[in-house]
């Protein structure tokens, strides 16, 4: 991830399109390359206790992260923000502005 935020370094006025899809693209032979060397006799045998390693890692930062969100005193806020959409978006609105 760190090569598509140098990516736009690289771009002149405003044209990336070049060079974002050819990053993409090369993130995409080297998932398919990560692909083709997997031992499924491996992932058979350990299947169930990688899967329960990938979903507690998704859920617990998930958890932590939107109860930090509905934690947070009210001063650090934006104006007219829900505390719910807040603690589930991770940011302020406006959607659009980043």
């Amino acid at each position: 991830m760190n090569v598509l935020l140098r990516v736009h370094a690289i771009c002149v006025y405003g044209r990336c399109q070049v060079a974002v899809s050819t990053v993409y693209i090369g993130v995409l032979l080297l998932v398919g390359l990560t692909g083709i060397q997997l031992d499924f006799k491996l992932v058979r045998r350990r299947g169930a206790t990688a899967a329960k390693i990938g979903i507690a890692g998704f859920v617990i930062p998930l958890g932590f992260g939107i109860a930090t969100g509905y934690l947070l005193p009210a001063s650090l806020l934006a104006n007219n923000v829900d505390v719910t959409v807040f603690a589930m978006a991770g940011r302020p609105l406006p959607w659009g502005r980043v």
